[in-house]
């Protein structure tokens, strides 16, 4: 099996030398990593790198989100990847490699919960729903959902939903989050909620807070099944560094 590393950014992957870690006890032959920045220059001391030479010009919360999205998928499956890892530059893995390829082999979402939203969220969640619904004919009753933008998605249903047009996509706010496990349930796949990143102690919120790592919050998205951890931004002291070095070996 094979598996894709596929990072949207806008200058480079952050955090390099802990991925080098990560990567470290994996054949070069189990894993392509897919960047797609907002140039085709990034300068990278990664291995088994290959860099978009055509990027999408995308902009916060719009389609060319889903664009950018789809162009990095294309390129590793076409890459012959069997299922694709989807992540923002800043974040890091939880777990080793050989743990998180046996565990990404199928398609994975962190979901928003349908219970415990405010008014202002329940009411978004029902607009863009209604939107989708009504653009793509399906049964007032489907129960659609809002995931986080980041993900993992195996091959064959990358290749349900690649020629499913992106620019005629009817939702109007935040539509990364709408369209990718949207568009599975659609076409009859079940999806349910992984836990697939960490970006939020509230799960409620799809919108990513910064991290300073220390072995509690470790302890914390690993116990709650969390296999990646997005917006790092620093470690709280050298001891934490180096245990998380360790976790992921």
């Amino acid at each position: 099996m094979k598996i894709g590393f596929c990072f949207l950014v806008k200058n480079n992957i952050s955090w390099q030398s802990m991925w080098k870690n990560f990567f470290s006890s994996a054949d070069p032959s189990e894993y392509s990593i897919y960047i797609h920045a907002k140039t085709s220059v990034v300068d990278t001391s990664l291995d088994n790198v290959f860099i978009d030479p055509n990027p999408v010009e995308t902009a916060w919360a719009s389609i060319s989100l889903i664009k950018a999205t789809k162009q990095l998928l294309k390129s590793a499956f076409k890459d012959d990847c069997d299922s694709v890892v989807f992540l923002s530059g800043d974040s890091l893995p939880l777990w080793n490699f050989q743990t998180i390829k046996r565990l990404c082999y199928k398609t994975l979402f962190s979901l928003q919960p349908t219970v415990g939203l405010n008014e202002k969220q329940i009411n978004q969640v029902n607009r863009e729903s209604n939107r989708i619904r009504a653009f793509y004919g399906v049964n007032s009753s489907l129960q659609l959902v809002k995931q986080n933008m980041f993900f993992c998605m195996h091959k064959n249903d990358f290749q349900l939903i690649q020629d499913i047009s992106i620019d005629s996509f009817p939702s109007k706010e935040v539509p990364d989050e709408y369209f990718w496990a949207n568009q599975l349930i659609i076409k009859g796949n079940k999806v349910e909620n992984s836990n697939f990143i960490f970006a939020n102690d509230d799960s409620t919120k799809t919108q990513a807070l910064p991290w300073i790592i220390d072995c509690n919050l470790l302890h914390h998205a690993r116990s709650r099944g969390y296999l990646f951890i997005r917006k790092v931004v620093n470690f709280s002291d050298i001891q934490s560094k180096n245990y998380f070095r360790k976790l992921i070996r």
